[in-house]
């Protein structure tokens, strides 16, 4: 028995591949131009977990070398560490102790040059989730 494919249906199913096909690249040139501003001078990134410890990176995303002060505060305010960093594009990573610091830390990062202060606050929180599948056997 054979079959026939009309062929109205053979020339929409290739404006559906088409489409999708310009729409699938569109949105990936579009997703790599996104990756490649450096309008954001300061990114903190969640890495995961080394050893049940949370793992962040911050970038500092300046194109001309300058001076900066990095700083982590617990939730009352209290100096957890301080450092200061020099240069240009600099990327660091902090793994926090969380048997010694609260559940919410700020990361603050000043300018040596003009003062300004970018600031971002960092929260854990744990939840169970327990998952129930019946399944017929």
């Amino acid at each position: 028995m054979k079959t026939f494919i009309s062929r109205s249906k053979i020339i929409s199913r290739s404006k559906i591949i088409a489409i999708a096909f310009i729409l699938t690249f569109s949105v990936g040139s579009t997703q790599s131009f996104a990756d490649n501003k450096t309008d954001n001078p300061v990114e903190l990134k969640y890495l995961g977990n080394v050893n049940d410890q949370p793992v962040l990176l911050l970038n500092l995303n300046n194109d001309e070398a300058g001076e900066f002060i990095v700083t982590l505060r617990d939730e009352s305010g209290m100096v957890l560490y301080s450092e200061e960093v020099e240069g240009k594009q600099i990327s660091r990573k902090y793994r926090l102790n969380t048997d010694e610091v609260a559940s919410e830390i700020k990361v603050e990062v000043t300018s040596k040059k003009d003062k300004t202060k970018i600031v971002y606050a960092f929260t854990r929180s744990t939840h169970v989730v327990e998952d129930v599948a019946i399944s017929k056997l």
